[in-house]
């Protein structure tokens, strides 16, 4: 996927599977998913398996989440975007901001 949106601020980029450490440190941080009814990340294999189902998203839908990072330093501070849903609700499949 060659998608990339820039802000003043901040880069949306397509990951990469060398975005793992990060997506894992923020992700396995019990607060981030306060409010999102998920749970916590607990090994670096599971951000490494998030991100290859997201990679696969680009291959099939040619969408999916993108990882966000400070232009100024290239920090990774989280992640957004579409992605086609096709598991949550077994009526229809949809597409899903997160």
């Amino acid at each position: 996927m060659e998608v990339s949106i820039e802000t003043e601020r901040l880069l949306l980029r397509p990951f990469t599977l060398e975005d793992a450490d990060d997506l894992f440190e923020m992700d396995s941080n019990p607060k981030v998913h306060q409010f999102l009814g998920n749970r916590p990340m607990t090994t670096k294999s599971e951000a490494t398996d998030t991100i290859t189902n997201i990679l696969k998203q680009y291959e099939r839908y040619g969408i999916g989440r993108l990882a966000i990072s400070l232009k100024a330093t290239e920090e990774f501070v989280g992640w957004s975007g579409l992605k086609y849903e096709c598991n949550v609700r077994k009526e229809f499949n949809y597409y899903d901001l997160g």
